[in-house]
């Protein structure tokens, strides 16, 4: 599967803090200053969270939230599309699939946030041994 840089959110980024994990990227959704493009409409558009590295540490489950915000960093109004229930280190497992989330149509207008991420939260340190990637396509592959 190919996967555009521009819609790469995260790239075996560590997640080791207790607590939020921002995606070390974020997608900009407006094609001009308050203007929302017509996102995830059209061809259904999907955000894939896997696996790269196994997760060690004091963790015992981490969380993963689909969010949008007003500033590219993540940090400033943060609304969440979409949270998974917690999720067991022992599924945080090398190559394993965590997520493959249909992104829903968003409003066209000023008041839609501007950048797409993920928030990856954990309930404990996971030291810097766990690494996932993140990313948006059109085809998510389905024979896993």
């Amino acid at each position: 599967m190919y996967v555009d840089k521009q819609l790469l959110l995260s790239d075996e980024q560590a997640i080791s803090a207790s607590g939020a994990n921002l995606s070390t990227n974020a997608i900009d959704l407006w094609s001009k200053a308050g203007v929302v493009r017509n996102a995830f409409k059209g061809t259904p558009l999907f955000l894939v969270v896997v696996v790269d590295v196994l997760f060690a540490g004091t963790g015992t489950t981490m969380q993963i939230r689909v969010i949008t915000a007003t500033n590219n960093d993540l940090t400033t109004g943060q609304v969440i599309l979409m949270e998974t229930p917690a999720i067991a280190k022992a599924s945080l497992t090398a190559g394993r699939t965590l997520m493959v989330y249909a992104l829903p149509p968003l409003p066209e207008s000023g008041s839609a946030q501007r950048y797409l991420g993920c928030d990856f939260r954990t309930d404990n340190t996971f030291e810097t041994t766990g690494k996932v990637t993140a990313f948006v396509t059109s085809e998510p592959q389905t024979n896993v």
